[in-house]
């Protein structure tokens, strides 16, 4: 191992924000996608199925 000492990328005494307008808005829409993407899957995966509910 080297003998340089570890620097972090962002200092212990910085004030980093982090639940911001910008954070809520792009957790949302990855959300929503992904949401939708799961019941989209969902389905397709249980419509081979369909002839047996009836």
């Amino acid at each position: 191992m080297s003998s340089s000492k570890f620097k972090p990328y962002i200092a212990a005494e910085e004030n980093v924000a982090e639940f911001t307008v910008k954070s809520v808005v792009f957790g949302s829409l990855f959300g929503i996608l992904f949401g939708c993407s799961t019941v989209y899957l969902a389905l397709k995966a249980g419509s081979p199925f369909q002839h047996l509910s009836r």
